[in-house]
């Protein structure tokens, strides 16, 4: 109850949909309710984990919560929505404006500029000084990130070979298309797959996207940043110069592929980008997705069998012991899966613990 009552107090006093952190606190200091600064903070989380607010105890994120969902919401919504931007206020088509509003909405680039008319010119204007706050928080749930001096060529675009850009990935209606030549060759690594129980909801992988770019080891490479796919470039920032490789991201039905396309280097191993996207796989769950708790690592059979909808059909389960799936006839062209589990740093660990719950949802459905 002193929570809700501090919080009912807070409502009533700021009318805008953000407070300041130093304000919220001011606000506390004369009520007659104590808390100290413990209990702030965990009213503060509290009051996030029930949806009633957004706040995150973390660098520029903690000096602004934001009071009022909907309107954060709506924010977010102007952003993604409103096509009407490309005109000018006589009411006529402003060449660049329509080719940054074409741009966004095929590949989720935003332009900064672009990203500026939206929030002063729509409905839910917000303060200049909250509009980096804004953008941080959007990045925090993965639903845009700020990419910075991005190069356009080959986007078609009449204005600039580059922009000051942000990446709103539920945008992006670009179609995914892998160049055959790099991943079927020997070069070519297995293609390591994430496999669920269930189709993945359709903002995972973009989601999964943002919190690549945000890691500071991960960049885009070329125009290869569409829907259900992308081409990323990888650095270990402790392995400069032995694991930058590029690598195909792609997602289908209930399955994540990752696949290095250039493992030219003798030394050159996939253990540090099976971890990266492992560890973000697993936050996007927490975060998320708690309903996407059971996801079993294993390979494609097959590197021809990558990056269509079928994908899912040729699935091998790391603690299988086969090297082709149950669709596809043995063919010489099939994955080596102690060779690929030793390419990805699968270690024994990770495959006695699959073949345990292997075992344990046999034993439940039984």
């Amino acid at each position: 109850m002193k929570y809700e009552r501090a919080f009912e107090i807070i409502k009533s006093e700021e009318k805008t949909p953000v407070i300041k952190i130093d304000e919220l606190l001011e606000i506390i200091d004369n009520m007659e309710i104590e808390m100290g600064d413990v209990e702030i903070h965990d009213m503060l989380r509290y009051f996030h984990n029930n949806g009633s607010i957004l706040f995150f105890n973390m660098d520029r994120l903690r000096e602004i919560i934001i009071l009022d969902i909907q309107w954060f919401v709506d924010c977010f919504k102007d952003i993604i929505t409103d096509q009407g931007h490309a005109k000018q206020r006589n009411g006529e088509i402003h060449k660049k404006c329509l080719a940054q509003s074409n741009l966004f909405f095929e590949t989720g680039l935003l332009d900064s500029s672009l990203y500026e008319n939206l929030l002063t010119a729509n409905s839910v204007t917000l303060p200049e000084e909250h509009r980096e706050i804004l953008g941080k928080y959007l990045e925090k749930l993965g639903m845009m990130i700020y990419l910075g001096k991005f190069n356009t060529r080959g986007f078609h675009i009449p204005y600039a070979n580059e922009i000051d850009a942000w990446y709103v990935p539920c945008v992006n209606t670009k179609e995914f298309k892998p160049e055959k030549e790099k991943y079927e060759n020997t070069e070519a690594s297995p293609i390591l797959c994430f496999r669920f129980n269930e189709c993945l909801p359709m903002d995972l992988f973009g989601r999964m996207i943002v919190l690549c770019l945000s890691s500071g080891k991960w960049q885009i490479v070329g125009e290869q940043l569409c829907r259900e796919g992308a081409h990323m470039r990888f650095c270990d920032t402790e392995e400069k110069n032995l694991n930058q490789v590029d690598v195909y991201l792609f997602t289908t039905r209930e399955l994540v592929t990752v696949q290095i396309i250039n493992r030219a280097k003798p030394k050159l191993h996939g253990k540090g980008v099976k971890a990266e996207i492992q560890n973000i796989i697993e936050e996007l769950q927490t975060k998320f997705y708690a309903c996407l708790q059971n996801c079993e690592i294993g390979f494609l059979c097959s590197k021809e069998k990558g990056y269509d909808e079928s994908s899912v059909k040729h699935f091998i389960p790391m603690t299988s012991g086969r090297e082709y799936c149950d669709n596809c006839s043995i063919e010489a062209l099939h994955v080596d899966v102690e060779q690929a589990c030793d390419f990805w740093g699968v270690s024994s660990e990770e495959v006695s613990k699959s073949k345990n719950d292997i075992q344990l949802k046999i034993y439940i459905s039984n």
